[in-house]
């Protein structure tokens, strides 16, 4: 987790990415320039769904990506810029403090990511959906001064633990 830099990029595990790569659109990545960014990696004991963290309405949601290689950590060092090149589902939401974008990559053998909420209008707490097998969701929050991030880079969450909080 952490800050988006002024060139819309930043650092996972020794890896640069820029938002333009994930998203595959700059004018999608302006968006969240100067935002802030988390990385939630699911390994197989983990939860398996995937929940709106906020009220909103959806956008546009996309795939982009085929082949997928290890979001592990092997595969992070060794892979070719797994959350840029691998398949993911991206849905970009608006909400009442702005724009999120929730990022659902695929991994080595399991691109099994399964939308379940059909509706262009959600509630916090909603399922979006699931993957089969572990992986790992990345959601991206435009820049805002009503933010506060509540978590650190290390910490693990669990279904409804609040990670940050908007303040009016």
């Amino acid at each position: 987790m952490g800050k988006i830099d002024s060139n819309r990029s930043f650092y996972i595990k020794g890896h640069h990415y820029k938002l333009d790569e994930i998203l595959g659109d700059p004018d999608k990545a302006a968006n969240y320039q100067d935002g802030y960014f988390y990385i939630f990696y699911l390994s197989p004991s983990h939860y398996h769904r995937i929940h709106y963290p906020i009220d909103g309405r959806l956008l546009t949601r996309y795939a982009l990506g085929g082949k997928s290689y290890p979001v592990n950590q092997l595969g992070m060092r060794f892979g070719d810029q797994p959350f840029a090149t691998n398949f993911r589902i991206i849905s970009e939401l608006n909400t009442d403090f702005g724009s999120m974008a929730m990022i659902k990559v695929g991994a080595l053998n399991i691109n099994s990511i399964t939308l379940s909420h059909a509706s262009d209008h959600f509630k916090k707490g909603e399922e979006l959906g699931f993957f089969s097998f572990g992986s790992t969701v990345i959601i991206l929050l435009e820049k805002s001064n009503a933010f506060q991030n509540m978590s650190n880079a290390d910490m693990e969450v669990t279904m409804g633990q609040t990670i940050g909080k908007w303040t009016l």
